[in-house]
């Protein structure tokens, strides 16, 4: 049982650290600015917080689709707020938050 739960958190930690790189990414190549990083981060990570248990659980209730329905249409309206650019800012943020949710907490599928 120990070996699952480290192999659990290994998961975790490295979801933050690909998140957060994958939301860097615009920023380190010169297309985006600090400012709009961080407040399309923040946009997704309060987008997430209400629905993180369910994000990756069966779509077998209703409540689950809200977290899918987030990350289908959050990189749309964030494109049409922001800039293209702001796509994979959105996503990273978003796995990120979950990550570092579901570390913190140690919650598991």
């Amino acid at each position: 049982m120990e070996d699952d739960t480290d192999v659990e958190q290994l998961r975790w930690v490295s979801g933050m650290l690909l998140g957060a790189l994958f939301a860097l990414l615009p920023l380190i190549l010169g297309r985006y600015d600090v400012q709009r990083t961080l407040i399309v981060s923040a946009i997704a990570a309060a987008a997430v917080l209400p629905f993180w248990r369910h994000v990756g659980s069966g779509l077998n209730r209703r409540i689950a689709l809200v977290p899918l329905l987030e990350l289908i249409v959050g990189p749309a309206l964030v494109a049409l707020w922001f800039s293209v650019n702001a796509i994979p800012v959105f996503i990273g943020a978003y796995v990120c938050a979950v990550s570092a949710i579901r570390y913190t907490t140690r919650w598991r599928n």
